[in-house]
């Protein structure tokens, strides 16, 4: 039939060719449909946008030109890219002009993460034209079982042969982000030499430091040589570099780590300070496990040398008690303001030293109106501190930002630990104080509010020790007598204390474990009362009581306590310690990301030709 008068194809005409033809007709009209709707689409709203603009959504979606979209690991700790790196490709591919916009902006393809597909990356390097590159690269092995990479003979795989296409453009390189489970190839080694003078941000991470010989030490010093001088990142993971010989003072961010009990690529203190006594301008400094276990665990160095660092602003430490000590007696850092240190074994031995250490690095932090106190008995980091400069708010447990000062203590008794805390630190301004732990004692909660006079708002989480809370908040010394009064004045502990908040903490036992009865005795509500009424008495009252998903709390609790607290506060739930359910840890709430949707590629929209497209073609997504 003609579309145009509603007559049917002549039938004089053979079966095959009035098929044709009218396949021919289908076609035609089929291009017409799809050129209306590419005219029909330049009067959209999103059209109106130049393509300056719209090229800049595109690479804040694609994280190109060093927007990264993933998480950053600067810590240390090994965040892949995404597991399908292309995949924001789709938005190139939903109509003609965004296609257009995509091909004609170079440095949307200049992030280039390495896939075994050689034919891909020179595709996307001829886009990328002459904009810099952002590289990334894990290069995987598959080794036979209970064998090791370390002894296992050298082949080049394909994601080798593609990155080898991409080293041979170094002089564009910027940001270089390079892993690997085995020993590189003598290849790529030689790639590695540069010159790289566009290079600004250089990752080496191996999953294992025995296979670092000589000949890769030389290489990386060669990526490393004067040339770069435009390197302002250094990220190493499991790295074995020459110290001695290494100059960078142009460096912003260093980070050495290395996997516990790698001596292979382990720096002594002494080389590590000298080579960063050079980096005026380091801004951030992070250090785990980098630095040579000491011998005598017992005794630190006085004689190092004393790096300054004037522009630091963040330091990371996470090292031995020894070697800790070490770095934060030898470096003067003015313009500190924000310190993690993790303790990683014993400091029984030199916990005055290691506090005393910390003091000299907290005066730049600034004043804390907050303070997180976490004891954890029995576990790795047992006793987790930090403090920030901002309050809360909404009786939050802590600020929304991220701690100027947070320490980590394993292998030391809570009493120890708040005690040196307490006397080092800078924490009498607090007025924000939550201290969180199931077990909590009395001497470590006194010495800690000791010290803490001036908090408002205490907030005790987890805590299933229900009789001691109440009696640490009457404990009072005597004071001064008055002029005009009989007796001595009795000063309470938190004088200042107006809010006390309760989270996850047990307010009893209870007596059958197959009945939600609870047990007579010892309830913690009937201290709570004991200890408002005494405190209003005394001039010290506590006017808010706020309580959040309580354990073995009775409805009639709640009641008494409103008659005695002038503010009190129920999230109305009722929690009985027994075991969770396991709907806890499923969810229902599935989603679909859409990347195995049957359109991911949006054809249908645009027009493009999905058969010789490489985009569509190539297995580019690992």
């Amino acid at each position: 039939m003609d579309a145009a008068s509603g007559r049917h194809a002549s039938p004089a005409l053979p079966a095959p060719q009035t098929r044709q033809a009218i396949e021919a007709e289908i076609a035609r009209y089929s291009n017409y449909l799809i050129d209306l709707r590419t005219r029909l689409n330049t009067f959209a709203s999103i059209s109106v946008l130049p393509p300056e603009v719209l090229s800049e959504v595109f690479m804040h979606t694609a994280g190109a030109g060093g927007r990264s979209t993933a998480q950053s690991d600067r810590w240390g700790i090994y965040m892949e890219s995404l597991t399908r790196p292309y995949s924001w490709i789709r938005v190139s591919h939903v109509c003609r002009h965004w296609r257009a916009v995509a091909l004609n902006c170079p440095a949307l393809w200049g992030n280039l993460t390495v896939t075994k597909q050689r034919e891909w990356m020179e595709e996307v390097l001829g886009r990328s034209k002459k904009a810099p590159l952002y590289v990334s690269v894990d290069i995987s092995m598959s080794l036979p079982m209970g064998l090791s990479a370390t002894f296992y003979p050298r082949v080049n795989s394909p994601q080798e042969d593609s990155l080898a296409s991409i080293l041979s453009h170094t002089a564009r390189i910027r940001s270089l982000s390079l892993g690997s489970k085995g020993p590189l190839s003598e290849r790529i080694l030689r790639l590695l030499d540069g010159p790289a003078p566009l290079l600004e941000t250089l990752t080496m991470r191996f999953e294992t430091g025995s296979h670092i010989c000589n000949n890769e030490q030389d290489h990386i010093h060669k990526l490393l040589h004067p040339e770069t001088s435009r390197l302002r990142q250094l990220h190493l993971h499991s790295v074995l570099l020459q110290w001695n010989n290494t100059s960078l003072p142009q460096l912003t961010h260093l980070t050495v780590t290395c996997k516990p009990h790698q001596v292979t690529v382990q720096v002594h203190v002494e080389a590590f300070l000298r080579a960063i006594e050079q980096m005026s301008v380091l801004e951030e400094l992070v250090v785990q496990s980098a630095l040579t276990a000491p011998i005598d665990q017992g005794e630190v160095p006085t004689n190092l040398v004393q790096a300054s660092l004037p522009r630091l602003r963040y330091l990371r430490v996470l090292e031995n008690t020894r070697n800790t000590i070490s770095l934060l007696s030898h470096m003067t850092t003015p313009s500190l303001a924000r310190l993690f240190v993790e303790i990683d074994g014993d400091t029984k031995t030199l916990s005055g030293e290691l506090f005393a250490a910390l003091a000299t690095k907290t005066p730049s932090l600034g004043t804390f109106a907050t303070l997180v106190v976490t004891i954890a008995r029995f576990t790795l980091h047992g006793i987790h501190i930090q403090a920030f400069r901002k309050g809360c708010v909404n009786r939050e447990t802590r600020p929304d930002s991220q701690p100027e000062l947070e320490v980590c203590f394993g292998r030391l008794e809570p009493d120890t630990v708040i005690t040196n805390a307490c006397e080092s630190l800078p924490i009498c301004d607090v007025h924000f104080l939550t201290v969180s732990g199931r077990s909590l004692l009395r001497s470590t909660l006194l010495a800690l509010f000791k010290r803490t006079k001036k908090v408002v708002e205490l907030n005790v989480t987890q805590c299933a020790d229900y009789d001691v809370l109440p009696g640490v908040l009457v404990d009072r010394r005597r004071g001064h007598k008055h002029r005009h009064s009989e007796g001595n004045a009795y000063h309470y502990i938190l004088p200042h204390l107006r809010s006390l908040s309760l989270s996850l903490c047990y307010f009893g036992a209870r007596g059958d474990p197959y009945e939600y009865e609870l047990e007579p005795s010892e309830r913690l509500a009937d201290g709570l009362i004991d200890s408002y009424i005494q405190r209003y008495e005394y001039g010290a009252e506590i006017e808010q009581l706020h309580i959040v998903h309580p354990v073995n709390l009775s409805r009639r609790e709640v009641d008494r306590l409103k008659e005695v607290v002038r503010v009190v506060e129920w999230d109305g739930t009722i929690d009985f310690d027994e075991q969770e359910s396991d709907s806890l840890y499923h969810s229902e709430d599935g989603y679909d990301d859409g990347l195995y949707d049957d359109d991911v590629w949006g054809y249908e929209y645009g027009g493009m030709d999905m058969f010789d497209d490489m985009d569509y073609d190539l297995h580019h997504f690992f």
